[in-house]
């Protein structure tokens, strides 16, 4: 489906995911699996360092604003607005069918995104959004061990009784690791996923036994 150009400027985007990439690197050491810590604690880490560092990295942009939706900042740029969470944990995950798990302003976005795009307006405060979603998620892949592997910019879509977002309007991938140096990449729309590598099994070393062996089990 195709709904018009990126929203975002490509200046807005590139200091999002370096910010994302910033709390990759600074929490992946922090996690400990003798103390319990799981990957779970790792995208709390997150959200957290995201959420402190995401104000200060968009001040330098006149026309970019921050808005808080419950517990989560939502970056916004004109009629737009762009919030992110993890959706996956590789490079290989294919972004159409991975999805956040959060539960409150992801679904919502999706259903504002729904209602938005059913209407069409013959004018609006922000005629570029009529009939348009205006609702962004920035999904990101990796662990406490790989470190950030891929973004995408999303749009979700669904219905208010939605539990979690279930389905995406458009996908654009902007980085993956492994295609580039690390900086923002537009790949193409929908860009295919790298093959992932083959992992073979090597078949079990079975030591033959003599028969002096074999005799001396059974006495």
């Amino acid at each position: 489906m195709e709904l018009g150009p990126i929203p975002f400027s490509r200046e807005v985007l590139d200091v999002y995911v370096g910010v994302i990439r910033q709390a990759y690197e600074a929490n992946g050491d922090r996690i400990d699996p003798d103390l319990g810590h799981t990957e779970g604690s790792f995208r709390y880490l997150l959200y957290q360092t995201i959420t402190n560092f995401l104000p200060g990295a968009m001040r330098e942009f006149d026309d970019t604003r921050i808005e808080q939706d419950n517990s989560v900042f939502v970056v916004r740029q004109g009629a737009f607005g762009l919030r992110a969470y993890p959706i996956g944990t590789s490079e290989f995950d294919d972004p159409w069918t991975s999805f956040p798990s959060n539960r409150g302003g992801a679904p919502a976005a999706a259903a504002q995104n729904q209602i938005q795009m059913a209407m069409f307006p013959e004018a609006t405060l922000h005629p570029e959004s009529a009939g348009r979603g205006t609702e962004y998620i920035l999904g990101h892949c990796g662990t406490s061990i790989t470190g950030l592997r891929a973004v995408h910019l999303c749009l979700p879509v669904g219905s208010r009784s939605d539990e979690t977002v279930r389905q995406w309007a458009t996908v654009q991938t902007i980085y993956r690791a492994g295609t580039d140096d690390g900086s923002l990449t537009w790949l193409p729309s929908p860009s295919p996923l790298p093959v992932a590598p083959v992992v073979v099994t090597p078949p079990p070393m079975v030591a033959l036994r003599t028969d002096d062996e074999q005799a001396a089990d059974r006495d």
